[in-house]
């Protein structure tokens, strides 16, 4: 039998000069998360403000998630038979994704994946400057390379509701509301020559766009009565 000659001797593996990758692509996260609110109100009106943020660096550099959300209720009474409202919450979204795809186009296995398989004895750069490959996986990127790629999707929504309720006589109720709700979202993505799939293609960008916008409008009459303490009896049309 073919004795086992193994490819690096005891000391040059004592003193070989590694890459960690996981310390290249990993960070410490941060989540930072300030409410604000504010309400009040007297015997006829009512109203309520508020604010929130959420902010979250991710692990994984370069990686973020933010979302900033206000709200403003406003509940008034008209009269002895007549009360109104609105309410309006805007919310704004935006998310640096990575490279973390099990099967996706930016990575065939991900940037975690990756910082797990590559080389350790391989350093981040060659002597001209480029980011090295794995040749026992050829077609493998370099993990730190996949943190040059960019991909946001930005996503802003409004969500609005008003109602106006009359009640003419005790038990009769007349209702009308109407609120909408709008969305536009948009996604951009850019794979630079200097990633391995970007190389493949002579660089890749890509856009999306994407708007929505529903509203409902109702309007009901109610009627409840109670006869003799112990009946009841309840119309509703709408």
């Amino acid at each position: 039998a073919t004795p086992f000659t193994p490819r690096y001797t005891a000391d040059q593996i004592a003193n070989a000069n590694t890459t960690n990758w996981y310390d290249l692509i990993i960070r410490t996260g941060i989540i930072q998360q300030p409410n604000l609110s504010v309400r009040g109100g007297n015997a006829t009106t009512k109203y309520l403000i508020s604010f929130n943020s959420y902010d979250n660096d991710g692990i994984i550099r370069k990686n973020s998630f933010s979302r900033y959300t206000g709200r403003f209720n406003l509940d008034q009474n008209f009269g002895k038979y007549i009360t109104g409202g609105v309410s309006f919450t805007m919310s704004s979204i935006t998310n640096h994704n990575f490279a973390n795809n099990s099967t996706g186009e930016l990575s065939d296995r991900g940037i975690i994946t990756n910082a797990l398989w590559f080389s350790p004895v391989l350093s981040v750069k060659d002597a001209s400057g480029n980011y090295q490959l794995n040749p026992n996986y050829p077609n493998m990127p370099n993990p730190v390379s996949l943190l040059e790629i960019t991909d946001i999707t930005k996503t802003n929504r409004y969500l609005a509701n008003s109602y106006l309720q009359i009640e003419p006589v005790k038990g009769l109720t007349v209702k009308a509301t109407l609120g909408f709700d709008s969305q536009n979202g948009q996604g951009r993505a850019y794979i630079p020559t200097t990633v391995l799939y970007g190389a493949q293609q002579g660089g890749r960008a890509d856009r999306s766009l994407q708007n929505t916008f529903s509203w409902q409008y109702d309007f009901t009459v109610n009627y409840s009565k109670i006869f003799a303490e112990a009946h009841n009896i309840t119309l509703l049309l709408g």
